[in-house]
């Protein structure tokens, strides 16, 4: 013991003239000087007033120094001395949930609330135990009691948020971390949990501003560097979310998570070894984390290691078999390769993911799955995920026709008019309106697994989509008499769409294929503002204003003698028209494109150009630009 400790205990009857022993304790125990105070503690006499509440903050002090069975033996005693202290049974229903006794835990609580209703701390602890045990209803509840006690109390409206985010009440738990601002200005915490609740609601850049504010606050805020490097990445801001993973690392070498941020990040810049590295340092300290074995999965498939990718797909849901995601890419990769039997069946897992992009709708009738009978029955098919997707499989409604079913085919707006001239014989419903009775549903999408059922094999996709002559006749005029030969061009899709960076190409580095032996027409609505200057520099006529729906794109199809697209639904489109379409495609493509090969197994009329493995766009370019001389060689002009 050091002298100066020493002295404070030689000194303790002295400062007791100011103050009582209790409060002398008390004094450092807030300091946070335990054994000090523990000290002073021990030096009451069971004699005193003070005894009991001696005993009860020694089991304090043990529970701080995670001593949980000196802490219950001490605060019972304190509480046998002195029964009725509602903070002291609070604090002894914290030692059992430390002892991992939850159920005496809550009925201690309590005891606590019977004794003092208006006890917000209590309130407070029996609410967090309740979240613990999942009893959600029952500690929003008791959250509520707490803040209704104390509207001020910036710990419940923290948790009440946590919880709120836990069940999907975004909103409602954005508004509990704005009030706990709004009452304490550097609750870093409050400003963390306000940028993930950015983070789900995919608004990056404020997310951004929250996440540094608790940064501001707190500088070795580990986790907030972490979850920023989330916000950065998702808005491109790939090396300030390099610099805010290491920065999160730097700050806590084992929080696993912030490697796992980095190592996504590295994926998105093409450092697909970096990031294997991050992730196999995570598996080595922590083998049974399945979130690393899917990240691995990922960062393999990239790579194209499609075997090495669907192992570590399948670690992952061998360690969590409700894994979603885990299911969903081995799905993509099992279609990727070919393997369809096993490729549709996990293909069904996007119903149980809460990610998916369509929610699993549910009728009073039932599914159908393949086995069932449909002749004169009503079969319900209901579009589901993007525009290309529900182009390229509405191929399958005319095989459910063949089992003499009647097709009720809800379709989105923008197919609306191409489908009806399409699949007239069958009762179109745009997305959203009434829906007629039927006997059997099917998602458009789970058809091919349905229909695998019923023992009907993948055909090659011919010509099944047609556009309106009347409307063909009007773009036909539009266009004008043809002079050249006509591309329809297709260079990059919407900026939303999750893979945009890597399927879409700056219009500025077609120059090498924009020829003056074509007519060059823009097929797309949506022009970057980025582009807009090179349209008119490569003479491209832009249509983008006049194109109403997917009829008119279908029309114009027709009317050009070739297609160059990047993987949009423009190329779903022109070749379900059976249009020569050449399609330009990633380092690693849609599951739709196969992983090899100039020709698709969906699409005839297809002709596949494929990035290597330097993912650069150049060589591409370069190969479309040699096939287009020759297809000008060998096409005649016909108006």
């Amino acid at each position: 013991m050091n002298n100066s400790h020493k002295n404070k205990k030689t000194n303790l009857k002295e400062w007791s003239s100011s103050g009582s022993i209790i409060e002398i304790g008390l004094a450092f125990h807030q300091k946070g000087q335990l054994e000090l105070a523990l000290e002073v503690y021990k030096t009451i006499k069971e004699s005193e007033a003070s005894y009991a509440e001696s005993l009860h903050l020694i089991g304090v002090i043990n529970l701080q120094k995670k001593e949980y069975s000196a802490a219950m033996d001490f605060i019972k005693k304190s509480i046998a001395l002195k029964p009725n202290n509602p903070q002291a049974i609070n604090n002894l229903a914290s030692t059992y949930i430390k002892l991992e006794n939850y159920d005496l835990a809550l009925e201690t609580y309590q005891n606590a609330i019977d004794l003092n209703p208006n006890f917000t701390d209590a309130l407070f602890n029996k609410g967090n135990l309740l979240k613990k045990l999942d009893k959600i209803d029952d500690a929003l509840d008791l959250y509520n009691l707490a803040l209704n006690l104390n509207p001020t109390f910036t710990e419940a409206l923290l948790n009440k948020g946590n919880l709120l985010r836990e069940i999907n009440k975004t909103n409602e738990a954005f508004e509990c971390y704005k009030k706990a601002i709004s009452i304490n200005k550097n609750f870093a915490e409050a400003y963390y949990n306000s940028g993930l609740i950015l983070n789900i609601q995919e608004k990056y850049e404020e997310a951004i501003k929250y996440f540094n504010e608790a940064i501001r606050i707190s500088p070795n805020f580990s986790e907030a560097y972490s979850d920023l490097s989330i916000s950065l990445s998702a808005s491109n801001q790939f090396t300030e979310a390099l610099a805010a993973a290491n920065k999160a690392i730097a700050i806590n070498p084992t929080h696993y998570e912030a490697y796992s941020n980095r190592g996504r990040v590295y994926g998105k810049i093409n450092q697909h070894n970096k990031a294997i590295n991050d992730f196999q340092y995570i598996l080595k300290n922590d083998s049974t984390n399945p979130e690393a074995h899917f990240n691995l999965g990922n960062s393999f498939r990239d790579l194209k290691e499609i075997e090495k990718s669907l192992e570590h797909y399948e670690a992952a849901i061998k360690l969590r078999p409700d894994y979603v995601e885990a299911y969903w890419n081995a799905a993509h990769l099992h279609l990727l390769n070919g393997n369809y039997e096993t490729g549709w069946k996990l293909y069904e897992w996007r119903w149980k993911w809460d990610g998916f992009s369509n929610q699993n709708r549910t009728f009073n009738k039932p599914p159908w799955s393949g086995g069932e009978n449909l002749a004169n029955k009503k079969v319900f098919i209901h579009s589901e995920q993007g525009l290309g997707d529900c182009i390229q499989f509405s191929f399958y409604i005319n095989k459910i026709k063949d089992f003499g079913a009647e097709v009720i085919f809800e379709v989105y707006p923008e197919l609306y008019s191409l489908f009806k001239n399409t699949f007239g014989e069958s009762t179109l419903v745009i997305k959203g309106e009434e829906i007629p009775q039927f006997d059997y549903h099917c998602p458009l999408l789970s058809l091919p697994y349905a229909l695998q059922s019923a023992s009907i094999e993948i055909p090659n996709f011919y010509r099944y989509i047609s556009p309106n002559s009347l409307n063909y006749n009007h773009w036909n005029e539009r266009l004008g008499p043809k002079t050249k030969n006509r591309v329809g061009l297709v260079w990059s899709g919407s900026k939303l769409h999750k893979n945009d960076l890597n399927r879409s190409i700056p219009l500025e580095k077609l120059k090498p294929i924009i020829s003056v032996s074509f007519e060059y027409i823009c097929l797309q609505k949506e022009i970057k503002y980025e582009d807009t200057k090179h349209l008119h520099e490569f003479g491209i006529l832009n249509l983008s204003n006049e194109i109403y729906d997917f009829e008119d794109t279908a029309s114009i199809c027709e009317l050009v003698d070739l297609v160059i697209t990047v993987d949009t639904s423009v190329a779903h489109l022109s070749c379900a028209l059976e249009k020569p379409t050449w399609i330009l495609l990633p380092f690693i493509p849609d599951w739709r494109w196969g992983l090899d090969g100039e020709t698709s197994k969906w699409y005839p009329s297809a002709k596949l150009y494929r990035q290597t493995e330097d993912r650069s766009w150049d060589t591409v370019i370069t190969r479309v630009s040699q096939d287009l001389e020759l297809f000008n060689s060998h096409s005649r002009l016909t108006p």
